[in-house]
């Protein structure tokens, strides 16, 4: 098996898109990398598909949010006002700015 440090891993949690339906959840997607975990997007279910894989949100790093659609943030709320199940969560939040190719707002 990997050592987590050597793991790089992309877990596509929902790809769904804005109207909702029951066998797709949104946009979200797991990166783990050098130890660390990484959510892209919190579409809806997103709380719901890291709980069926075991992981807790206090254990994510960071999230980046790639833009503000409603259909990319609106799981976001469910994921920050839940993170007192197990651990708070104490991760960041960043979102590319359009066009900025220096790096990410925080």
């Amino acid at each position: 098996m990997e050592s987590p440090q050597n793991l790089f891993r992309v877990t596509l949690l929902g790809t769904g898109a804005p109207p909702p339906r029951l066998d797709r959840f949104g946009p979200s997607t797991l990166v783990e990398v050098g130890g660390k975990k990484f959510i892209f997007d919190a579409g809806r279910g997103a709380m719901q598909r890291l709980h069926q894989l075991g992981i807790p949100f206090g254990d994510v790093d960071g999230m980046f949010l790639t833009h503000h659609h409603s259909d990319h943030v609106v799981g976001f709320p469910d994921l920050w006002l839940t993170g007192w199940i197990g651990r708070p969560w104490a991760g960041e939040v960043c979102r590319w700015k359009s066009g900025d190719r220096r790096g990410l707002s925080k």
